[in-house]
């Protein structure tokens, strides 16, 4: 079953669903004229049912209500008595249906007041004249694949007068992936493009020479002894240092000892430190810790270079330097000690 009902204000007809019915009890705003009215007394089947005429047809007067009948529908063919007036009998001839028949009645006393001046004159015979056919009416409702909007008459001619908008330009066809990829590779292999590439490629490879020289700067001095003043003079430049270089694992501790140096817990702390690589190292710290006959902690210390009073920071290539240090525990003895290097 398909609904359907027609606006009371500009006629269009529209498809409904019972559902959005149900929930607003068959009020409907017109999509055309805006119009509100109720669906509900408009309804109608269109796979079974013809729509409701337009314009709406007035209604019967009060007192005729009762004695009216619904006509059926007028079929194809149709009968209408004429009665004419000169008495002779006109040639066939289809009755207008332009102008509102009148309704039937059943009245006696109407019946009787309409037959009396008939009585007066020659009474005729009245004869049977059939009814050309009408040509079938342009159906209101569309096709099943048409829209869901009927247009009443008038609004019908007035949008059919309206200009038709431009019709959208064709979509272009389908490109292939092989051509796709064809043209990327064209592409990429542009002159322009090329040699915007070997540009940009140029330029980062100066900013990642230029943070790698950054952090490692003092491993480049000291692996390029003869880069060094213009190290030192692009240091200059951007407020850095130049530094010896810190390599703990190519400096080894040779031999250590902590002897009594004097009276009252006095201790002389020896080492003997060795560079084990080609390069100009820096002096590694010193990790103290001294130990008593229990093994607990008496005191520990990390003991900068400078604490050594060598007059230099850094280790020649594969040279040994020699540490000593005196200091004292106060009133605590220390019978044990580990030293570890470190940079921190």
């Amino acid at each position: 079953m398909s609904l359907a009902t027609r606006c009371t204000a500009c006629g269009t007809i529209f498809r409904v669903v019972q559902d959005q019915l149900r929930v607003s009890d068959g009020w409907v705003r017109c999509g055309r004229c805006a119009e509100v009215f109720d669906a509900r007394e408009q309804l109608f089947d269109m796979d079974r049912e013809a729509p409701p005429p337009w314009p709406p047809q007035a209604p019967a007067p009060a007192d005729h209500a009762a004695l009216e009948q619904a006509a059926p529908p007028a079929p194809a063919e149709q009968a209408t008595w004429v009665i004419p007036a000169d008495g002779r009998r006109p040639a066939a001839e289809p009755a207008v249906d332009d102008a509102p028949a009148a309704e039937a009645s059943t009245d006696p006393q109407l019946i009787r007041d309409e037959q009396e001046p008939a009585a007066a004159a020659d009474r005729r015979e009245p004869y049977w004249e059939p009814e050309q056919a009408a040509a079938p009416e342009a159906p209101l409702l569309p096709p099943a694949d048409d829209q869901d909007v009927v247009l009443a008459p008038g609004l019908a001619a007035a949008a059919s007068a309206a200009p038709v908008p431009d019709a959208a330009p064709p979509a272009a066809a389908p490109v292939p992936s092989f051509l796709k990829r064809a043209e990327g590779q064209a592409r990429w292999q542009r002159r322009p493009v090329r040699l915007a590439l070997a540009l940009g490629s140029i330029l980062l490879a100066l900013g990642l020479t230029a943070q790698v020289l950054w952090h490692f700067r003092d491993a480049a001095a000291a692996i390029y002894p003869q880069a060094l003043p213009q190290l030192r003079a692009a240091c200059a430049q951007l407020g850095c240092e130049i530094r010896p270089w810190k390599r703990i694992d190519a400096i080894s501790v040779e031999s250590s000892a902590l002897t009594l140096a004097a009276s009252g817990n006095h201790y002389k702390l020896s080492l003997a430190l060795r560079n084990k690589s080609g390069w100009e190292l820096a002096l590694p710290w010193v990790d103290l810790t001294l130990t008593d006959a229990n093994g607990a902690i008496v005191a520990r210390r990390a003991l900068s270079p400078a604490e050594f009073n060598l007059g230099k920071n850094s280790l020649a290539a594969g040279a040994e330097q020699a540490l000593q240090l005196v200091l004292s525990t106060g009133k605590q003895r220390v019978t044990g000690y580990t030293v570890e290097i470190f940079h921190p």
